[in-house]
């Protein structure tokens, strides 16, 4: 399916380390952070070996919750031992765990969390929002933060692509699912919402998913293009899409916790080669209140 294209379509530069700078900030008192990250590694596009050195440096920052999307299974092992060596190399107290996906063939989610800070309690796969057999259900955990003692979900998605109608059922589906939920609930991935740059509109899907008001998108500062599209629809060679395919959202009480996202532009990363993903990572940091001080 074709994306709609915008006129705005080069990010401003400069601005990315400022928005970096505030996420590395102190928590507030009272309060534990949790930093998330998700990124679609395009694992049959791209050189594995590529994109677990670039794990490894991303783990030196010590994010708690990874999702990844269109992983190969043979590389679930690489890609787990490359975020554990990249804690290693920074002197973190982290050690991860790793909940596999069973679902969408060659390109599959791969979900890990640091159980130095979080006690893994229990993970799943939703598979009823699947949708064929190359769909991939949810991944999801439910984990407790060992400083606040609180529990909360924390998923990982890939919704469909080219099958518009599977995309909207599992937008919908999903959005059910997080607005029955008594935990609150943090999900990100690659939704392909194609949410556009700077008017901030979505497919239907985008809002199926957001109507109602159950899932809140942590919205990055500086809005920027999450996937890059080779230019064969634009005669110049530049991104045919300046569009959102990567988000963080929130569900149930974690609505009400302070929270920051920021897209991650590093220098080169597009446009995409043979050996590169064409996705960045989207990373957020969300702050936990004490079980005592909820509301």
């Amino acid at each position: 399916m074709r994306r709609q294209r915008s006129p705005h379509r080069r990010p401003l530069p400069g601005i990315f380390a400022a928005v970096l700078l505030a996420l590395l900030l102190p928590a507030a008192a009272g309060a534990a952070e949790v930093r998330v990250i998700t990124w679609n590694v395009e694992d049959t596009g791209a050189d594995a070996r590529i994109t677990a050195a670039r794990l490894r440096q991303l783990a030196r920052q010590e994010f708690d919750l990874w999702g990844l999307c269109e992983v190969q299974p043979a590389c679930f092992d690489a890609y787990l031992a490359a975020v554990n060596s990249g804690a290693q190399d920074a002197g973190l107290e982290a050690s991860y765990q790793a909940v596999q996906g069973a679902s969408g063939g060659a390109r599959r989610l791969l979900l890990l969390v640091n159980a130095s800070r979080l006690e893994w309690l229990e993970g799943f796969a939703l598979s009823g929002l699947q949708f064929g057999s190359g769909g991939r259900a949810p991944l999801c955990v439910r984990v407790r933060q060992r400083q606040t003692g609180r529990q909360f979900l924390f998923s990982v998605n890939h919704f469909h692509r080219t099958d518009e109608a599977k995309r909207r059922a599992q937008a919908l589906g999903f959005r059910q699912y997080a607005a029955a939920q008594s935990l609150p609930m943090i999900a990100v991935g690659d939704f392909n919402f194609d949410v556009d740059i700077p008017f901030g509109r979505g497919n239907e899907a985008f809002r199926l998913f957001t109507e109602g008001g159950a899932l809140q998108w942590v919205k990055p500062r500086t809005l920027v293009a999450t996937n890059w599209s080779d230019g064969k629809h634009d005669p110049d060679g530049l991104n045919d899409y300046n569009s959102i395919l990567d988000f963080v959202f929130v569900a149930g009480e974690a609505r009400q916790w302070k929270a920051e996202s920021h897209v991650i532009v590093r220098a080169g990363d597009f446009p995409d080669t043979p050996q590169t993903s064409d996705h960045r990572p989207v990373a957020a940091r969300i702050e936990i209140p004490d079980v005592e001080r909820s509301p």
